[in-house]
């Protein structure tokens, strides 16, 4: 559609600021793609220790002014990568094999809250908080882990009343949201079949209602629906998201 063109000249534009980009100034714009919720200067400065880099004073200014970074002014001063670009940076990462080391800083620099009812539990304080958990499952490909999110989100809805996880009654649009920011081929078809099985169809569905109709998604669901796939598709997953 005419209207995607605009979007995807965008993502590209940032891209190639993104990828202009060196030492720490990229790092730091990795990191906040990997952690997807905006951090404040403390946190992004812990994480950065731990990878021993320096936040220098003036960057996060710098990148908010190229457009590549978001600054939110709600909590306090904090800044995220900008959505139209997140995704393709963290694809990336991965690709390169930096993605895990990133995500395991900003989990124990950025760590999830202890809840109140059960001993060693956690809960979801934010939105940004549970998206943040479940991408990093889908970009380990680790459904074991997307499913333990699962739990966590339905202990905090069940427990924990003021969280903003008690609006989330499924995990399907997080993936959705994270595999359309663009749609990859590549990547989505090396998830497991049981995250392709509940988002495939909904991605569509959700490009459709927004009068989108890229060719990639839409063949690849025609060839799931045709057979041309040796895969089962009625996994006992569809029901749990």
């Amino acid at each position: 559609m005419p209207a995607s063109i605009p979007l995807h000249d965008e993502r590209e534009r940032l891209l190639s600021r993104y990828h202009a980009l060196l030492g720490p100034t990229r790092t730091i714009l990795d990191l906040l793609a990997v952690a997807y919720q905006a951090l404040n200067k403390t946190q992004i400065a812990s994480c950065l220790r731990e990878l021993r880099v320096d936040l220098p004073k003036t960057t996060l200014e710098e990148l908010n002014t190229a457009g590549l970074v978001t600054f939110v002014p709600y909590l306090g001063h904090r800044y995220a990568c900008h959505r139209l670009i997140v995704e393709s940076i963290a694809r990336e990462l991965l690709v390169q094999g930096e993605f895990e080391k990133l995500a395991a800083c900003v989990q124990r620099g950025v760590s999830l809250r202890e809840g109140y009812y059960w001993p060693r539990s956690l809960m979801f304080t934010t939105e940004e908080e549970l998206i943040r958990e479940v991408r990093i499952g889908l970009y380990r490909r680790d459904l074991g882990y997307i499913e333990q999110q699962c739990r966590i989100l339905q202990e905090s809805r069940s427990y924990y009343g003021n969280t903003a996880a008690k609006h989330w009654q499924d995990l399907w649009p997080i993936f959705v949201l994270v595999c359309d920011n663009p749609f990859d081929r590549s990547w989505f078809l090396q998830l497991p079949p049981a995250i392709i099985d509940v988002t495939l169809p909904r991605l569509v569905l959700n490009q459709a209602l927004q009068w989108r109709c890229e060719d990639d998604p839409f063949d690849v669901l025609r060839a799931a629906c045709e057979g041309a796939w040796e895969r089962n598709f009625r996994t006992s997953g569809v029901t749990r998201w």
